[in-house]
């Protein structure tokens, strides 16, 4: 009975090790399990009733988790193959919205790209990486260019990151399967069973994370605003009394950056082209993350400024919902259209700025995913 308590213990512990070792967080707990074991006056294993092998992937494993940590990564030199996202947006006045949309269709499906989406004011399309600069010279030959930017995202110790999380889970996964093999407790059985689903989710959410990475950095996006030559100058918007919301675009950046940085982390699946002060972040179903900072002038609390950006912004959306998350309070806006897409703009005062968050969602179904993200990214940063 002794024998196999002893037997017992020894699994429930190496599972409890491997957990740890799949775990993205947790770096310290785990390197601490192994951390002068002989101070306990118990070994982490015991020889007799575990085999050496699990006490070597376990440590093996352990070695791989701490060389993953971001400050002992290898970087690559200057001369090695990094992997960018790029990303534009130009606004034209353009004499036919519908002929000018048309055209740059018509160019970006010739050169291999495709068109993200399409609305009665512009359009976002995806071009090949290596013709990016050239697409954006040729879209903006279609009008006068009213604004231009280019944005960049070094991702690649991002994706190598990813990648290395990625190996770490399914080899704990794998660890696993051999010791559900060989565990003849039904309750050990339902830990690891357990354990293995949770893995299980992990490894489909890196995969999906790489793939997205991937697919951002080999397709640039574009986004497009296209301003009828005689509405150039926006009659309806500049009766807006605060310039900020009148300015506010999904898909274009206008808020400049915090006087500090902003305390929000986006999810690991979006190329992130700012940081800091300001945050700028795109996701490959076309989801977008942005904040920035303005004076709160006039002085106005959150609630304050959540009841003018409904009143101002109502014209130009199918409907308006106020939303309110943490010290966070502002509006969600869907657009018409066949295929609604998800707008939030919310804001927080720290001190004598008005902090606005951004966030673009192109379609219910990137809404119902990401909701949850974008929740626990404010819950979690800014307390």
């Amino acid at each position: 009975m002794a024998h196999s308590n002893a037997r017992a213990g020894a699994t429930l512990l190496a599972l409890a090790l491997v957990t740890l070792v799949s775990a993205c967080a947790g770096f310290g707990a785990y390197e601490a399990a192994y951390a002068e074991p002989e101070a306990s006056g118990t070994p982490p294993f015991e020889a007799a009733d575990s085999p050496a092998m699990v006490r070597s992937v376990a440590e093996s494993d352990a070695v791989a988790l701490r060389a993953s940590r971001p400050d002992d990564t290898v970087r690559p030199g200057p001369s090695a193959e990094r992997l960018r996202v790029y990303s534009g947006a130009l606004e034209l006045s353009v004499a036919r919205v519908d002929a000018a949309r048309q055209s740059v269709i018509d160019y970006v499906q010739e050169i291999g790209g495709h068109v993200e989406r399409s609305g009665d004011d512009g359009l976002v399309v995806r071009v090949p990486a290596g013709r990016f600069a050239e697409a954006m010279q040729r879209i903006e030959s279609e009008g006068i260019l009213l604004s231009r930017s280019v944005e960049t995202a070094d991702v690649t110790e991002q994706y190598a990151d990813l990648e290395r999380r990625l190996e770490i889970a399914e080899r704990s996964r794998d660890r696993l399967y051999v010791l559900l093999e060989r565990s003849e407790e039904a309750s050990e059985r339902v830990a690891i069973l357990r354990e293995i689903r949770r893995l299980t989710e992990e490894v489909e959410r890196l995969r999906s994370s790489l793939a997205s990475l991937a697919d951002l950095a080999a397709f640039s996006r574009i986004s497009v605003r296209l301003v009828p030559r005689m509405q150039a100058t926006g009659p309806i918007r500049d009766r807006i009394p605060f310039r900020w919301i009148a300015r506010l675009d999904p898909l274009t950046t206008t808020l400049p950056a915090a006087a500090r940085e902003i305390p929000l982390t986006v999810p690991d699946s979006f190329a992130v082209f700012e940081t800091g002060g300001r945050i700028h972040a795109e996701g490959a179903d076309g989801s977008r993350i942005r904040a920035g900072a303005r004076s709160n002038e006039p002085v106005g609390s959150p609630a304050f400024w959540a009841q003018a950006l409904a009143f101002h912004l109502e014209p130009f959306y199918q409907t308006v919902s106020s939303v309110a998350v943490g010290s966070f309070a502002g509006v969600e806006l869907v657009s018409r259209g066949a295929v609604a897409s998800h707008y939030l703009v919310l804001v927080t005062v720290r001190e004598e700025e008005l902090i606005v968050l951004e966030v673009f969602l192109p379609t219910p179904d990137a809404r119902e995913t990401l909701m949850p993200q974008i929740i626990s990214m404010i819950e979690g940063g800014w307390l």
